[in-house]
Parts: structure tokens; C-alpha cells; sequence
């Protein structure tokens, strides 16, 4: 739908003056003025600064649950996050797939990724097991931490693995077809 009116004469004034060159100057990059970051300038930049305590993220949940962020809390939790993935060896360029819903450690876990300069790459259970198995499998995805895939998918789909049946779940195969069984 074009713009008309107001909508149409402030988005030719705003792309009449826009600039990269103008937006680059505005973000902090990182050291030695290589790269930028995501997770650094829409979190670090703020948490480093006056406005450290200010609201980040504010997560509205069930029963009237509500969790607010600040950017410091934002910076501490993802940085967290960041330091276990160095922990386990992910490196840059490495994919990190998550199956969570749209909760607070979606968000942290998708920004600690990118802080360690990763590829993130969200599952969501609307998606069902067959789509999520076709994503990753499309991916060369041969081995990633099944335990947690499990924690997700109790917490995503309601489906509980008990802890004897993780010695069958060898393969991403495997789990979808336990999945699939447990869910029909």
C-alpha cells in the first residue's frame, strides 16, 4: 500500500537527508573499529552508560506475570550466556538453535549468541517436530546438546521425556519420532 499524505511527505524527508554514514557514527562498534554487534549496541552500549537502569525489556506472562529487565540485568544475563557457550567451545560462526517461546531466555539466549559472535537460530513449537527436524536436518545439524533440546520441548511442547528413554534418542530422528508418538 503506497504512502499517502503526512506518512508520504515525512518518509521522502527522511530519506532525503538519511545517511549510513550518519547512523554508523551513532553506534559504538567494537575495539579497533572492525565489527559491529547487535547484542553490544542494542544492550552493552546502553548498560555502560546513564542509562543502565533504565527498562530493557519488560515480559508480560500468565496469571498477570510480569519480569522487567533493566539493560545491566540484560548485559549481566547474556553475558552469562555468551561465557557458557566460549565454555562449551562454540566459536564464532557456530549456529546455536533454540526451541523456546517467546520467554525472557529466548531473548537473553538469542543475545548471548550473538555476543559470542554465532548464529542464532530460533525453533518455536508452532513450528512441530517434523518442520524443526527438515530445519536442522537441512542444516548438516549431526550432533547439538540433546538434553537441552529435551528441556525445550517439555517446556515448548509439553512433552516430557522421562530420563530412561534418553538412550534411545540417539539422532534428531530418533527424538522426532518419540515426539511425534508422544504428542498424538
Amino acid at each position: 500500500m503506497p504512502l499517502t499524505g503526512v506518512a508520504a511527505s515525512l518518509h521522502h524527508l527522511t530519506r532525503a537527508d538519511f545517511s549510513w554514514y550518519q547512523i554508523h557514527d551513532e553506534l559504538d562498534g567494537l575495539p579497533e573499529g572492525k565489527e559491529l554487534n547487535i547484542a553490544h549496541e542494542t544492550v552493552d552500549r546502553h548498560a555502560n552508560g546513564p542509562h543502565r537502569h533504565h527498562l530493557a525489556l519488560r515480559w508480560l506472562g500468565k496469571n498477570n506475570v510480569v519480569l522487567d529487565f533493566t539493560y545491566a540485568d540484560l548485559k549481566q544475563q547474556t553475558n552469562r550466556f555468551a561465557n557458557v557457550l566460549q565454555t562449551l567451545g562454540i566459536e564464532k560462526g557456530d549456529r546455536i538453535f533454540c526451541l523456546a517461546g517467546r520467554i525472557p531466555s529466548l531473548y537473553i539466549a538469542a543475545l548471548g549468541t550473538l555476543k559470542n559472535r554465532s548464529v542464532f537460530c530460533p525453533l518455536f513449537s508452532a513450528f512441530g517436530p517434523e518442520p524443526i527436524f527438515q530445519r536442522m536436518h537441512k542444516l548438516d545439524i549431526d550432533s547439538f546438546d540433546f538434553l537441552n533440546f529435551l528441556i525445550g520441548l517439555e517446556e515448548s511442547l509439553g512433552v516430557s521425556v522421562p530420563e530412561a528413554d534418553y538412550d534411545q534418542l540417539v539422532s534428531l530422528k530418533d527424538i522426532v519420532g518419540y515426539v511425534s508418538v508422544r504428542m498424538s
